[in-house]
């Protein structure tokens, strides 16, 4: 039985969560929740080569911090279309971000390798990837299981993490505006080692594009979602998502340049937020 969170009402911002702390609901599903994280960092395997801070351990931060986390994770869950203004306050505080806010879905998409996975046919994937692309036919059977983010069934647009871990495309863009780490290990990610992954669920064989090939530069998001694309005298079909736009898809480039820089650009996550509140101010005394 995958974890779930417990579903309560929210204060609208972080202030009004400093204001009036946790109410009893709320510090029933932020201690579920931070159970869960321990749990998921009891069970962390960290390789040689792994920074341990890549790694999310919430004994590791202070209790308001923790509450944050939660805060930003259950508004996510709920509402992967959240503003980024629900999420700031006077402090400046903002949830280390992978992409900045005005980068677009369709924008973020086209950056990725697109890989099309089928259950009953071969596919082809794109050069130079296809250690990745194994690990993908392992994986099959994880991507049919619960999104970390919106903790519903995987849709068929899967964004596949640089930790391999996988999400709804959808929510993982939303969760990547507002955090810079994977929702699933809390490992921070390199979004040019991810992978977009497209189940086909239909019974015709497919292959897999790389966005930076001259074919799918040439076409608009929506001749590709159409699926149809011609190769020589064949005719095969492609799945590409991102359907309903009419831009066309960028090179890696354009987004590496709009993809804040972990040393640069980001807000520290670690630092200190307002003046800082015990558990008592908090609603947490009775923990």
């Amino acid at each position: 039985m995958p974890w779930r969170p417990i579903v309560v009402d929210l204060p609208s911002s972080l202030a009004e969560l400093r204001a009036n702390g946790l109410n009893p609901a709320q510090h029933a599903a932020f201690t579920h929740w931070r159970a869960h994280e321990r749990m998921v960092w009891s069970n962390t395997v960290i390789g040689s080569n792994d920074d341990p801070e890549d790694f999310y351990n919430p004994d590791d931060h202070i209790l308001e911090n923790v509450i944050i986390d939660w805060y930003v994770r259950t508004r996510m869950s709920q509402d992967p279309e959240e503003d980024e203004a629900d999420f700031e306050d006077g402090s400046g505080f903002y949830a280390n971000p992978l992409f900045d806010s005005s980068t677009t879905e369709e924008e973020i998409l086209g950056s990725m390798t697109v890989i099309t996975i089928s259950a009953t046919h071969d596919h082809t994937d794109p050069p130079g990837h296809d250690n990745i692309a194994r690990s993908h036919k392992l994986a099959l059977a994880e991507m049919k299981g619960i999104c970390p983010v919106c903790k519903e069934a995987i849709s068929a647009t899967r964004y596949r993490t640089s930790c391999a871990h996988i999400a709804c495309a959808e929510c993982m863009i939303g969760w990547l505006k507002y955090q810079s780490s994977c929702p699933d290990c809390r490992k921070a990610l390199v979004h040019e080692q991810a992978i977009l992954i497209q189940l086909n669920e239909s019974d015709e064989p497919v292959r897999s594009l790389d966005p930076s090939s001259d074919e799918v530069k040439n076409q608009s998001l929506d001749q590709l979602t159409e699926g149809m694309m011609r190769a020589g005298d064949e005719s095969q079909n492609v799945s590409v998502v991102c359907g309903g736009a009419t831009e066309e898809i960028p090179t890696g480039d354009t987004l590496n340049d709009q993809v804040k820089s972990k040393d640069g650009e980001r807000t520290d996550q670690e630092g200190e937020v307002g003046d800082g509140h015990d558990e008592d101010e908090l609603g947490l005394d009775g923990e």
